[in-house]
């Protein structure tokens, strides 16, 4: 199985952009290059269907749209088998569940869209208690997962950042 996590806030449609492909048929075509069984992906919105994949998104809506959203771009042989409905915790948190090959295991997994350095203590560490939770209740035999885009920076020079 190949994996992936894709940042696809560049794919955001600009009214200065001539882009005659939808932004899922582009994904799709992308995924399908590379064949990507599931694909985490981050900060945007995606409406649409993309050929060959379904898109399972979670956001806050219209009115903030950009600032977070995550979903799964899953193969559509594979959204079929899925444990059910990929769970949207929040706008920053999803998780679907997938069986493995014998029926009887499966693997969770997470597509985490963590705040930057310019959100609220707050807002960051309701993020890590979300995720904690999540790994908490993921069922022990289950293999975990996380994907996503984790904001990290490195090092301890924190005004360059």
């Amino acid at each position: 199985m190949k994996i992936a996590t894709w940042n696809v806030r560049t794919l955001l449609d600009r009214n200065n952009v001539d882009r005659p492909q939808r932004r899922t048929a582009f994904i799709a075509g992308k995924l399908a290059r590379y064949n990507i069984d599931i694909a985490a992906l981050s900060e945007g919105e995606i409406n649409e269907r993309g050929q060959g994949y379904t898109i399972f998104w979670s956001d806050r809506g219209l009115e903030e749209r950009c600032e977070a959203g995550v979903g799964f771009a899953v193969k559509n042989a594979l959204a079929s088998k899925l444990a059910g409905p990929p769970k949207g915790v929040n706008d920053r948190l999803m998780t679907p569940r997938l069986p493995l090959s014998n029926g009887k295991k499966f693997s969770t997994f997470v597509s985490a869209y963590a705040p930057t350095i310019t959100n609220t203590d707050d807002i960051k560490d309701k993020f890590y208690e979300d995720l904690n939770n999540i790994i908490g209740a993921t069922p022990t035999p289950d293999k975990l997962i996380i994907l996503g885009d984790f904001n990290a920076r490195v090092g301890c020079d924190s005004t360059a950042w």
